[in-house]
């Protein structure tokens, strides 16, 4: 039809740490709040305390901008913090770590990306907090009466399995435009992608109608 829409999620869930997550994931809003408050307020051309409080400032705003309630508020706080941290460990720490040791770089972005998916998670749960006694509900339910299936974990594992390897692959191939390339180039491509497909659709499709998050804002 003519029409050209920006890319605005681009594979967030590869990211292996929080700056590169906020890079690929809702780019037109993460874009918006960097060229119009975080570089107008110094980006990097201050000092690196400024620097920080300027992102955490840039993130509660963004936080406040998906809704002014106290959930969102909290929301923007922990992820300006994951930023923050994730900075200073790569000035700080992170340096420290051999790279030139091709395993050593393997496990560190195999970790980083854990890591990341995990902490966007858990924070989507502070979208539901609406008092800090319920944020502090939270945190309590979330260290007490775990459980753990070992039926259910190794069914989960066989089902991640392909996932993981998969990650393993994009690493190796140097990232997501070389991996896929080589889908594109290989023979059983389509009846792979279309079996995998179905099956994840069939194990985690959610069959009810469902608005899209971002059209309530």
């Amino acid at each position: 039809m003519g029409f050209r829409l920006s890319l605005n999620f681009n594979f967030p869930f590869i990211s292996s740490s929080p700056s590169e997550f906020w890079k690929r994931w809702h780019i037109s809003l993460s874009t918006w709040l960097r060229d119009y408050l975080y570089i107008p307020l110094g980006g990097n051309r201050i000092s690196l305390f400024r620097q920080n409080l300027n992102l955490m400032m840039v993130w509660i705003l963004g936080g406040l901008w998906h809704g002014a309630t106290y959930g969102y508020l909290v929301w923007g706080f922990y992820c300006g913090m994951q930023v923050v941290v994730y900075n200073l460990m790569q000035k700080y720490v992170l340096l420290l770590i051999p790279r030139n040791i091709q395993i050593f770089k393997y496990l560190i972005k195999l970790m980083g990306i854990s890591c990341t998916f995990w902490m966007f998670a858990l924070g989507l749960l502070l979208f539901q907090v609406h008092s800090p006694g319920e944020l502090w509900k939270l945190i309590l339910n979330a260290t007490a009466g775990f459980y753990w299936n070992p039926v259910f974990g190794a069914k989960l594992f066989f089902l991640l399995l392909p996932l993981i390897v998969v990650e393993f692959w994009m690493i190796a191939l140097g990232g997501t435009d070389s991996f896929l390339e080589k889908i594109v180039l290989s023979p059983l491509r389509w009846g792979s992608l279309s079996f995998g497909i179905g099956i994840l659709f069939c194990l985690f499709g959610i069959f009810e109608k469902k608005e899209f998050f971002y059209f309530q804002f």
